[in-house]
This record gives structure tokens, C-alpha cells and sequence, in this order.
């Protein structure tokens, strides 16, 4: 047995207290705590401080779920998407401590060309500033940002779920607000407990005039209290908002996993929005990145928008060099080749 493969086996020993009886039956007989959930969850994050995962991803996309025919009372609006369609993405993410990587590829909606064209996205956060890259209108554009980016976008959900569920810089989950119900559910096989927004939470909700969201985590306390299902519901919603399951596998290194999950969005309908089915091709952890991974500078002609300096955004040029972009220019209609092509102020000039 390698040396992982022991602290693995001893950090499942000491969480769940074995010693020749089954893991559940040990938890039935005592009740779970929020703060049992909490401990597990950041003996988790404590114990993947470094990895890789990459994914395939087929995404189905209801017709008009993006812009439905009628739009702002215009009868004559076009549907976006104009039919169902289903689309295959390609995905990678890397991280080491705070610091992290997003790749991503595969066809999005061009409101310009009114069509899905194939696309590229970069983000990475070095623990100074985040930077993100996107080919999604035929020019290369990003912007940068004083923090980290959003991590709970539903590609990178299942992963945060799975690997930091509590983390404040990664995760939005306040356990401040959710309770261990008394409820039990299997799923896949394996009993789970529910972890979801409090009574008084959602009362606080409906005070303030908000509707009154509810989100129900299921986790295994089989499996180091992974969540194995995230739901988002109304009363008033036939179903949930959102619903993800995640499938895990057990690796005897570095214990259970993420191996594929899938993600439902759109409760109000007849039918589903959106449907996610990835699964994992790769993966590493503890196998900490090169450092090189998590530096980044944009393309010669790439159009920037820095998020941190009042929205100002400009050009790169050769060198390292900056073409700033006048607001002038912008209220003029400059359009990216009118920048590329000019210097400060001259974009478009009428």
C-alpha cells in the first residue's frame, strides 16, 4: 500500500470513526450535525490542495430557451436557439492552492451571425488578478479583474461541489443558513442525508420581499458526505430549477471523486431549458500544476476590458503596448477593426 493510499484509509477512519462496523450504521445511531458536514467538507479541501480534471461535456439547449419568439412584445422576434440543439464541449481546470486555470471549447450563440460558432475560453486567477480570454466574435476579447471569477458557472459547479463545497473563495454555499433535516434518501444505491436552507432562512426571504429559494444538498456520509445531488426549488415549480447529480469513484490514492454528473436547468415549463451530461477523461490530485500554467498575457490585438479601472479597456499592441479606447469612440460606434486600426480618439471619426 503506497504512502497516499495509508493516509487515505486513515483519514476515512478517523471521519467516520471505523472499527468493524459499517459507516452508516455508525451514523444512524448518532444524529448528524451541521457541524459534522462542515468538518468533513474542509477535511476535504484540506486534502485536495492541488489537481487536474478535465472533461467532455454534451449540453442540450431547448429551442427559445435563450430568447423566446415573443420578446418584449414583439411577436416577430427570432427564437434563440431556432430549434433543439445539442452541443459537445471540451473542458479543462487546474488549480494549486487559490490559484486556477478554466479552459473551455466548444460552439456558442454569435448574436452577430445569428448562428452557434465554435469558441475558446480562458480564465485564470494567480491569486493577483483574474484574466479571461474569449474567441466568440470573431476577434479575441477579455477582461481583467481584482478578483477571483465565478467558479459556481454550471461547468465548474459539480467540481466545487465535489472538491470545496464550503470554501470562501470558491464556494457560495453559507452554511449559516442551511439545516441537517431528519429526512433520509437513497440515491445511487447509497443513503444520504439532506443539508438544505433553513425555516427561518427562507422566512428572512419572504420577509424582504424575495421568494423564498430553497436548496437541498444530499450527501453521502458513505463517501466523506460528498454531495451526490443540489437542487434548487419554489413551491409554486413542478420541479426544481436546477437539479445536479454527481457520480463518484473511489481511488484507493486519493479516495471518492467526481467521474461524471449531470445538470438540469428550467422547473417552470413543460419541459427542460438545458441539459448537461459530462464526463470525466482525466484527472489528477495532489499533482500540483507547473507554475507556468497560472501565467497569462492576452494576444497582440486582443480588445481588454479592465474591470478594475473604471470598465477602461484598450488594445494590445506589440511589445506589451496599449491602444486605450475613448468612450468617445465607443458612443461613436467604433467597431473592433475601426480600433485596430487607428490610434486613442481617431476610431470611426465622422
Amino acid at each position: 500500500m503506497t504512502g497516499r493510499s495509508c493516509w487515505s484509509t486513515f483519514l476515512l477512519a478517523c471521519l467516520f470513526h471505523l472499527e468493524g462496523s459499517s459507516i452508516w450504521a455508525q451514523q444512524a445511531s448518532t444524529p448528524v450535525l451541521i457541524r459534522d458536514v462542515t468538518h468533513a467538507c474542509e477535511l476535504r479541501w484540506e486534502h485536495a490542495r492541488s489537481g487536474l480534471f478535465e472533461w467532455t461535456e454534451t449540453k442540450w439547449v431547448a429551442k427559445a430557451s435563450l430568447q423566446p419568439a415573443e420578446l418584449g412584445g414583439l411577436v416577430n422576434a427570432a427564437a434563440i436557439p431556432p430549434e433543439d440543439m445539442t452541443h459537445t464541449y471540451h473542458n479543462l481546470f487546474e488549480f494549486d492552492g487559490g490559484k486556477y486555470r478554466f479552459e473551455r471549447s466548444g460552439p456558442t450563440w454569435n448574436a452577430g451571425e445569428a448562428k452557434y460558432s465554435s469558441t475558446q475560453h480562458v480564465g485564470v486567477w494567480d491569486g493577483r488578478q483574474g484574466i479571461v480570454l474569449r474567441h466568440d466574435m470573431g476577434f479575441p476579447h477579455g477582461e481583467l479583474y481584482g478578483r477571483g471569477w465565478d467558479l459556481t458557472q454550471p461547468p465548474l459547479r459539480p467540481l466545487v461541489m465535489s472538491l470545496r463545497p464550503l470554501h470562501p473563495q470558491w464556494s457560495q454555499i453559507d452554511i449559516s443558513e442551511l439545516v441537517v433535516a431528519e429526512r433520509r434518501e437513497i440515491i445511487g444505491g447509497v443513503e444520504c442525508i439532506a443539508v438544505e436552507t433553513s425555516p427561518d432562512a427562507l422566512a428572512r426571504m419572504e420577509a424582504n420581499g424575495r421568494r423564498p429559494w430553497k436548496r437541498t444538498y444530499w450527501m453521502s456520509p458513505q463517501q466523506e458526505f460528498v454531495i451526490v445531488r443540489s437542487t434548487l426549488s419554489l413551491p409554486t415549480l413542478p420541479r426544481p430549477a436546477e437539479d445536479l447529480s454527481i457520480t463518484y469513484t473511489l481511488d484507493e490514492q486519493v479516495g471518492w471523486h467526481p467521474s461524471k454528473w449531470k445538470f438540469v436547468e428550467g422547473g417552470s415549463g413543460e419541459r427542460p431549458s438545458t441539459i448537461i451530461d459530462a464526463t470525466v477523461t482525466r484527472f489528477a490530485l495532489n499533482t500540483p500544476p507547473a507554475a507556468t500554467r497560472f501565467q497569462f498575457s492576452f494576444p497582440i490585438g486582443a480588445w481588454v476590458r479592465d474591470t478594475r479601472v473604471d470598465d477602461d479597456s484598450f488594445i494590445v499592441r506589440e511589445g506589451g503596448g496599449k491602444r486605450p479606447v475613448t468612450k468617445q469612440e465607443l458612443l461613436r460606434g467604433s467597431t473592433y477593426r475601426d480600433l485596430l486600426n487607428s490610434e486613442t480618439g481617431k476610431g470611426k471619426v465622422r
